[in-house]
């Protein structure tokens, strides 16, 4: 199964929230089994992303929610790939006791490298 690990940084007005037309996307990292990085938005970086999704089977993303509405605003088409949000996984497995886990609370508890 190949693998894509994505998430989309915006402008911040109102949360970052896609629905502000203030708001446009600024970078986004990916992760493959191959390569990582951190990539400023350009002009070509939705394809590159569309490109990205059609060769993967798994997207994976922490408060996907934000970034799935990114993808579809910039017409990157999930098509019929599988998601799984970490932030959600972390909800679930603590018995929905912890809500909105962050990315740095969930990679200390599973004694994972946090940035």
């Amino acid at each position: 199964m190949d693998e894509l690990v994505l998430d989309l940084e915006t402008t911040f007005h109102n949360k970052g929230s896609v629905f502000d037309e203030r708001n446009f996307p600024v970078c986004y990292s990916i992760a493959t089994k191959d390569d990582a990085s951190a990539i400023k938005w350009s002009d070509h970086a939705a394809s590159d992303i569309q490109k990205l999704i059609n060769a993967s089977d798994l997207l994976i993303v922490c408060a996907g929610k934000f970034d799935v509405h990114w993808l579809r605003k910039m017409n990157i088409s999930l098509g019929s790939i599988n998601i799984w949000d970490v932030q959600i996984a972390e909800f679930i497995l603590s018995y929905q006791k912890t809500r909105f886990p962050s990315l740095v609370g969930i990679c200390s508890r599973v004694v994972l490298p946090v940035k």
